[in-house]
């Protein structure tokens, strides 16, 4: 999508209209009936969006823009305002905005037609991976390459990607570089050493803004796996000396766990001022995380790694563009492999949208409860 458009970027409210990718311009006039097709169809946070405004906009035009619209000239009330993303040194100047849903469809045309807007953003929900798979009894305590693992670890998927070697030769990871995990949260584990939770911050709804309790256990799975220590006991991650700050952009309900895009923006933002090197989402991302991603860390010099997703979908085919992306040369999306080195039949797959496939079946790692290991 072009970014020279009057519109300036894509409005990523009707990118998605059927399926296809319709590009909103001064020229092309957005209906009420466009709106609603689109905020019926995709799963979403009711009455809330950002809006995102064109280059040039200052805050105190920005606000009047909100007042022409007929929204409340109350900017204190954070019922109805509940970011202001200027002055912040951000690449976009942004309010965020919760209105009753019964009139979001109406407000969002009325951003929509105007050209100081570069875009407005309903509140996408996306659902993070809940792939545990049984653990599998083939693995048990062997050295391999000379490097004893510990007792837990499930070894097919280190041999896979030479994990072991990587050490040998000197790829331990760096205390100095920060792995940015976003996900669930953290639980302080037995078996993890290397996490600063100093620089943790939480952006979703349970607790305080410090409080990074993991009530699903995805993000202390996912902690597990990158940074797990060789102690003897338990399992081991791949680097074992990288530094993991847990960021929490999540709740859970049930056995789901749920973000939408103004909680991955703020995990995002975060992340680059803490100058994260790595940047881990290991959940397959909607078209707004996408767009989100594309445009905000143009100018970052680490690395963005997320999920390809558990649904089976070939994705040239997927109209809802689950976890596309082939135009970030920083970005990796990983799909889900077996012990034979073929697809794993849920993982989302792609000679164009996928990277690379790594192990993803039957891995050990670990738990929310703070000493045991699950998979």
């Amino acid at each position: 999508m072009k970014k020279g458009t009057a519109f300036v970027l894509s409005f990523v409210l009707i990118c998605l209209i059927l399926g296809g990718a319709f590009v909103v311009s001064a020229s092309e006039r957005v209906t009420i009936e466009d709106i609603e097709n689109l905020l019926n169809r995709y799963d979403r946070v009711p009455g809330e969006f950002s809006v995102v405004f064109a280059d040039g906009v200052s805050e105190e035009d920005a606000k009047k823009i909100l007042v022409d619209i007929g929204l409340p000239n109350d900017f204190n009330n954070k019922d109805v305002y509940m970011s202001n993303g200027f002055n912040k040194n951000y690449k976009d100047n942004f309010i965020d905005v919760r209105v009753n849903d019964d009139i979001i469809a109406k407000t969002l045309v009325l951003l929509a037609n105007r050209t100081d807007i570069k875009a407005a953003i309903p509140n996408w929900i996306s659902r993070q991976d809940g792939a545990f798979s049984a653990y599998d009894s083939y693995d048990s305590i062997e050295a391999i390459d000379d490097v004893t693992l510990d007792p837990q670890t499930t070894l097919w998927a280190f041999e896979k990607m030479g994990v072991t070697l990587a050490w040998e030769s000197g790829f331990v990871g760096n205390e100095d570089l920060i792995v940015a995990v976003l996900d669930s949260g953290y639980n302080a584990h037995d078996d993890i050493e290397n996490v600063d939770t100093t620089l943790s911050y939480n952006f979703g709804p349970e607790g305080s803004a410090y409080d990074i309790t993991d009530y699903n256990g995805h993000g202390t799975f996912i902690v597990g796996q990158i940074a797990a220590a060789l102690n003897g006991s338990g399992v081991n991650g791949v680097c074992k000396k990288v530094k993991v700050v847990p960021i929490k952009i999540a709740y859970s309900y049930g056995e789901n766990v749920y973000t939408n895009y103004l909680w991955e923006r703020a995990g995002l933002l975060y992340a680059q001022q803490i100058n994260a090197a790595v940047v881990n989402m290991s959940y397959a991302l909607n078209i707004s995380s996408i767009e989100l991603i594309q445009y905000n860390f143009q100018d970052y010099t680490g690395v963005v790694v997320t999920s390809a997703g558990n649904n089976g979908l070939l994705m040239e085919n997927d109209e809802t563009q689950i976890g596309k992306c082939n135009n970030f040369p920083n970005w990796i999306v990983v799909g889900n492999s077996t012990m034979i080195d073929l697809p794993y039949g849920q993982s989302n797959h792609s000679a164009t949208y996928v990277d690379l496939f790594a192990p993803g079946v039957l891995i050990k790692s670990t738990s929310k409860n703070h000493t045991g290991f699950e998979s």
